[in-house]
C-alpha cells in the first residue's frame, strides 16, 4: 500500500472545531439518547457501587495558576511514556508508536515547546513563540496559560500505510493510554490535569511546525497547579 495520509486525514478532521461548532450538527442530532441504560437485573441481580471519594472529583482547568512549571517536573511528566531499559511502558499496534508528545510551557509572556524524544530521554526546546499563537488555536481559550499544555500528535504514514483506517483506531488507543500515563504521573508530581478537546487541529499543527497533511492532533492535557484564589468548580473537564 503506497503512503496517501490525505484521505485518512480528511476523515480525521470531519469533527474538527469551527467558530460554529456549538450549533447543532445538521443531519446529525436528533435528540438526546438516555446517558445511562436503565437494565432490568437478570435474577434481581446487581451490585453496590462504592462512592468515590472527594480526591477523584474533576475540578475545572479555570482554577489552574497561570504559571509555568519548573524544569524538573516538566520533565518528569516524561518518565512514564519513554523507553527504559526493558522497552517502552506501553503497547503499541505493529510496534509503530505514531504518537509524538509535545509539552508547552509559558515563560515570561512567550510559549517555549518542548519535544519528548522518549527513545533518547531527553526534552528537547524546539521553539518559542507568542503566548498568543497558542491561544488562538483554542477554542477553549480558558485552558492557557496553565503549567503546560501537552499536545499527543499522531503520525498517520506510520499508522495507515500498514493498517489503513484501522490505523487511526489503534493510534487514538494508544494516544488514550499515553493521556493516562501523563496524567497519573501528574498526580504523582501533585498537580490537576484537565483533558482539554476544544482546538483546531490543523493550527495545533502548524504551531509545531508540522505539515498538516501527515499528522493531527489526538488531544491536549492542561497540567498545572490550581491556584489557591480560585476554589475548585464542579464542572467536569472543563
Amino acid at each position: 500500500m503506497s503512503i496517501e495520509p490525505a484521505k485518512y486525514v480528511r476523515d480525521w478532521r470531519l469533527g474538527d472545531w469551527t467558530i460554529d461548532s456549538a450549533a447543532r450538527a445538521g443531519g446529525y442530532a436528533v435528540g438526546l439518547g438516555p446517558s445511562r441504560f436503565d437494565y432490568q437485573p437478570r435474577d434481581g441481580r446487581g451490585l453496590t457501587i462504592p462512592p468515590p471519594g472527594t480526591a477523584s472529583a474533576l475540578g475545572s482547568v479555570r482554577s489552574f495558576a497561570p504559571l509555568g512549571l519548573d524544569d524538573t517536573r516538566l520533565a518528569a511528566l516524561a518518565t512514564p511514556i519513554s523507553r527504559g531499559p526493558s522497552g517502552m511502558g506501553y503497547g503499541s499496534a505493529g510496534g509503530l508508536y505514531p504518537v509524538h508528545t509535545y509539552l508547552i510551557r509559558p515563560a515570561r509572556g512567550r510559549a517555549e515547546i518542548w519535544y519528548a524524544h522518549t527513545d533518547r530521554l531527553r526534552l528537547l526546546l524546539i521553539d518559542v513563540v507568542d503566548a498568543e499563537a497558542v491561544t488562538n488555536v483554542l477554542i477553549e481559550k480558558w485552558a492557557w496559560p496553565c503549567g503546560t499544555l501537552a499536545v499527543l500528535v499522531l503520525d498517520f504514514r506510520r499508522v495507515t500505510d500498514k493498517y489503513g483506517h484501522r490505523g487511526l483506531r489503534f493510534a487514538t488507543i494508544e494516544a488514550g493510554e499515553l493521556a493516562q500515563m501523563l496524567r497519573e504521573k501528574a498526580r504523582e508530581l501533585s498537580l490537576h490535569s484537565c483533558v482539554v478537546g476544544g482546538y483546531a487541529d490543523a493550527a495545533v499543527v502548524d504551531l509545531l511546525g508540522l505539515p498538516p497533511d501527515w499528522y493531527g492532533a489526538a488531544l491536549t492535557i492542561a497540567i498545572g497547579e490550581r491556584d489557591q484564589a480560585c476554589p475548585p468548580q464542579d464542572a467536569g473537564d472543563a
